[in-house]
């Protein structure tokens, strides 16, 4: 089954980017959601919150699942009430708002307001005061699903996120500091006059601060929500191995070329290359790792998988440990796999159209 972007795609994409980070292929990968039972319920109601901005989070809640695509196509089909006689599960649940907190901190930075025109010593300082107001909120939100009809809960859990945001700025606090004249006992010493503005009342943006920090925290866990009740999409990395520890490899100019290739984004040259060289090196780790990215990136995730278990056994075999990256992609494709077998589950006309 192949859910991913093919080669040529990917050189499209990357040949935007000034360069990729790391050699390596860039792909977009299906993910199965973490709660494949309340994703086989695709046409869904919202019944409400409870708590506090309850009805603003139902709203934003619905939106999501409107929203939520994957492989191009709407994954819910989303009922106008809860009742609706095709509606298969109804969402609500509880919103709990923690906080907000506000601490605050002075300090004060000095500037120079005056200069003694023949010494160019300052004469005259200005000492002002400031105030940072640091915001802070906590939300625990508990989304539910049940199904319809019934009183059996599909899905239920508790999404924990969090915000903060600082504020600055002078307070109105102003002081003075006036150095002595050359006459003046304590030559060099300052003498101090003071003048306070006022503070004018300097919680300026706070609660449009915390309305803002507010509603990012519950977006959170709206975003947390979505992974757990349908599949989607994320980005990925099939990084290669640079450096061959085989002797023979590294002393083969094709493996530095064909690690250049990637760095150049020239994934189906770089590809190319790996094949030829396991065909002279087979038990070469670098070289079996490296086509076990290409197979990644490419959608073949068992051809990976064979690939990275072999680059850790060449790895063992030449008295060496496996690489942490070999090891990395081991348990990213382990992980990839389970998800196909969830995904074909829940959406088996989308994979095989794409596999086709």
């Amino acid at each position: 089954m192949a859910r991913l972007i093919p080669f040529t795609a990917l050189a499209l994409l990357c040949a935007g980017l000034a360069a990729c980070a790391t050699p390596g292929i860039d792909y977009r990968a299906s993910v199965a959601p973490g709660n494949p039972e309340a994703a086989k319920l695709r046409t869904v109601a919202v019944d409400g919150f409870q708590g506090p901005l309850s009805g603003w989070y139902a709203d934003q809640f619905e939106a999501m699942l409107q929203e939520a695509y994957f492989e191009g196509q709407p994954w819910f089909q989303v009922g106008l009430f809860a009742h609706q006689s095709n509606v298969e599960g109804v969402y609500g649940g509880d919103v709990e708002i923690i906080g907000p907190y506000v601490d605050e901190r002075y300090h004060t930075y000095s500037t120079c307001v005056e200069k003694d025109k023949e010494t160019k010593k300052c004469i005259k300082k200005k000492r002002v005061e400031k105030v940072c107001l640091d915001y802070s909120i906590d939300v625990a939100v508990t989304p539910y699903l049940v199904k319809a009809g019934t009183d059996d809960v599909v899905h239920a859990k508790t999404y924990y996120a969090g915000g903060s945001e600082r504020e600055c700025f002078a307070t109105g606090h102003v002081e003075y500091r006036i150095r002595r004249g050359p006459d003046d006992p304590g030559k060099g010493k300052y003498k101090f006059a003071y003048e306070d503005y006022g503070r004018p009342g300097y919680r300026l943006g706070g609660d449009y601060i915390i309305d803002r920090i507010t509603a990012y925290a519950l977006q959170d866990t709206i975003a947390q929500a979505r992974r757990d009740i349908a599949p989607y999409h994320r980005q990925v990395r099939a990084k290669i191995l640079t450096a061959a520890e085989d002797p023979a490899v590294r002393a083969d100019p094709r493996f530095a070329q064909a690690v250049d290739a990637m760095r150049n984004q020239n994934i189906v040259l770089a590809c190319q290359t790996f094949t030829d060289l396991a065909e002279v090196y087979p038990n070469a780790p670098a070289v079996q790792h490296n086509l076990g990215a290409c197979a990644e990136a490419n959608g073949d995730s068992a051809k990976a998988q064979t690939h990275y278990a072999a680059a850790a056994s060449a790895a063992q075999a030449l008295g060496a440990a496996p690489a942490k990256r070999v090891l990395n992609a081991l348990n990213r494709i382990s992980t990839m796999r389970s998800d196909e077998l969830v995904l074909d589950t829940l959406a088996p006309t989308v994979s095989d159209e794409i596999a086709g």
